[in-house]
Formats: structure tokens, sequence, C-alpha cells
């Protein structure tokens, strides 16, 4: 869902990705506007940035973030994928082409080489958490070379992953309808599908899409370049209407309970995929934390 409370408090770098599919769009380091007062990084920075936005984000809330991005690492090709509605319903196989430009890209950056890139992957909401793990389910064809290298990688998990409780399902489908009569008025067909959809899920576990996520989100080796030691971080709010804190929460624990990496910065007050707006300098001393903490797992390793 797109807010403009979503907007964060960033630098105002100009940002003109290019759009090289539907849903996907790339910044390279050479189309970036490197500020004279950037300060140089006393560690090593990331050189893939992969950014899966909310559903129905707007292009120009989310470059805000590539904006901050590219003040804090300007070397860094940075890739967004959006996310709509259609990542709801769509079929499979039309998804999946969609997200070709992606895998060529990480193609063509040596991502599936025997040194690919250290990554940092910034995952936004429910509809980020779609995209992430499709493209999970279309890299498990690609082996990892003999002898290839784990790169550094980090996960940025803002405002995700949602349960499947009607309230919050409710608005998340309708945040941008502004009428309160029609939101109403869609609360009707939505509660409806949504009854159907629960009582088969009962006997077809496997076609609740929030459980699937939930679900595949914990999985150590979700991409080719991560397991159980990859460093993640939970970004998510108290006051979040559409995601509870209580959702993630629960996540977290089965994250820990699994023996995965885990940090989490709660925020008071701020709204969905806004906690940067309420705090911005905890929220990138958080991003910035945990890729230190992935460098030097890297090192550890090595």
């Amino acid at each position: 869902m797109s807010t403009t409370d979503a907007i964060p408090s960033a630098s105002m770098t100009p940002i003109l990705p290019t759009r090289v599919g539907k849903h996907v769009y790339a910044l390279n380091p050479s189309n970036t506007v490197v500020n004279a007062d950037v300060s140089v990084k006393p560690y090593a920075p990331p050189q893939l940035i992969l950014i899966f936005g909310w559903m129905e984000g707007k292009l120009g809330h989310l470059t805000k973030y590539m904006s901050t991005y590219s003040d804090m690492y300007p070397r860094a090709l940075q890739v967004l994928c959006t996310s709509d509605m259609s990542v709801s319903w769509s079929r499979k196989s039309k998804r999946a082409k969609e997200l070709g430009p992606l895998i060529d890209l990480l193609k063509e950056h040596g991502c599936f080489g025997v040194t690919p890139p250290n990554m940092l992957i910034h995952v936004f909401s429910n509809g980020g958490c779609f995209q992430l793990t499709l493209l999970s389910e279309l890299l498990r064809k690609y082996p990892t070379p003999a002898g290839a290298t784990r790169p550094a990688v980090a996960f940025i998990f803002d405002s995700l992953p949602g349960d499947s409780a009607l309230v919050p399902t409710l608005g998340a489908f309708t945040a941008q309808i502004r009428s309160v009569l029609l939101r109403y008025l869609i609360y009707i067909p939505l509660t409806a599908l949504y009854v159907i959809l629960t009582v088969i899920s009962v006997f077809l576990p496997k076609i609740n899409p929030i459980a699937n996520i939930r679900r595949e989100l914990n999985v150590p080796n979700i991409l080719p370049w991560t397991d159980e030691r990859t460093p993640r971080v939970y970004l998510y709010s108290s006051s979040d209407q559409i995601v509870r804190s209580s959702a993630v929460e629960g996540h977290i624990a089965e994250a820990r309970g699994k023996g995965l990496a885990v940090r989490a910065e709660k925020f008071v007050g701020s709204a969905h995929v806004a906690h940067v707006r309420k705090d911005p300098t905890k929220y990138w001393d958080a991003v910035e934390a945990i890729w230190v903490e992935a460098l030097n797992l890297r090192i550890r390793r090595s």
C-alpha cells in the first residue's frame, strides 16, 4: 500500500533509476550524484543493494530510500523491485516473467559466479515479501558453482511479515481508498473472499499466501547466498495498523527458535512503512549496524 507517510527523511540527491522491466529499476553508481560531504565509511560497503517495495508503493517514495543509500554507499548498484496488487492474484508464470529482468541483472553482476558481490537486501511489507519469496523460488535452479566464496549479505525487514487476521488484511487492500463510504463497500466482497479462502486453507494450507511468506522467510537459504548465520534486522512499530507488532514479534521468535541471526528495532508512534520518518537516525543506524555485522561474519569465515 502506498502512503505519503512512507517518504523517508533523506537527502535530496537526484535519483533517476532506469526502468528495465515492469517491476524492476536499476540505479548504476555512475548515475548517482555523490554529495561532497558524504563521509567515507571505515568498512567495506555493499556492492549490490536489492530493494523490494511495499504493495502499490509509488516510485517517488521508494527512490527516497535509494537517495539515502546513494549517500551512504555511492558505489553500490541499486536494484528496485516494485509490487502491486496483481502479485496477489496473478499466475505465477506471469509474475516469474516479470521478474526476469531482475534475474538478468543478477547474472550480469556476477551473483551466480565464484565471487558474488556483497549485498544488502531491503524488504518492505508483505508486498515486498511476495516478490522476494518468488525470486527465491526462481533462483533454486541456479546451482552455486564449486569453490564459490560466500559474500557478505544482510536483510532489512521493514514492517513485515503480517498475519492473516481480517482487520489488517482489509486495511492492506484498501489503504489507498480515500472515500470512507467506498472503503466500507469494498469491505463486503473482501470479507466474503477472506472467509472463503480461510475455510479452503484449512484443507489446503499451502494456498494461504501470508502463511507461505511467513514460513519461507525463515528458510535459512532463502537465497543462494544466505544461511542461518545471515544477519537480519526487523524494523517495526507498535502503532502499525496494517502489520501488527504482535505478528512481527511472533515471526522474530520463530526465527530465533530456528537459530537464525536476528536483531529487532521497535519504533513507537510510526505508521506502516513510515518508521524512518519517525526516527531516521535510529532507522539508518540499524541498517548500518546490520551491514557491519554481515561484514564481520564474512571476515570470520575467511
